[in-house]
């Protein structure tokens, strides 16, 4: 795989993501929200997550998604601020599968 084919996925994946606004699917204002944006009141991107949006659970999302998309994942290295950084790994995303 080539440099550029890495680029091409992962620009896809990561598109999504770029300035939008993560929202956990049991949040109770997401029914608003998405209405709100799905009818052109509110001009922004979201993402609705499965899980409480944490950096821990973005790692763990972007892991699945680069993986599905056909990106030979190992880890993933996700920094919240410059003294907090998650790593999730393989084993972590194997483990979340059983």
């Amino acid at each position: 795989m080539l440099f550029a084919d890495i680029d091409a996925i992962a620009d896809k994946v990561i598109e999504e993501y770029d300035h939008a606004c993560l929202i956990d699917k049991n949040d109770p204002y997401l029914e608003q929200m998405t209405s709100m944006v799905d009818g052109d009141q509110l001009p922004m991107k979201y993402k609705v997550f499965g899980k409480p949006t944490s950096v821990e659970n973005l790692a763990g999302k972007l892991f699945h998604e680069l993986f599905i998309a056909g990106l030979p994942m190992n880890e993933i290295e996700v920094q919240e601020t410059d003294s907090s950084v998650v790593i999730y790994t393989a084993l972590d995303y194997e483990g979340e599968l059983k």
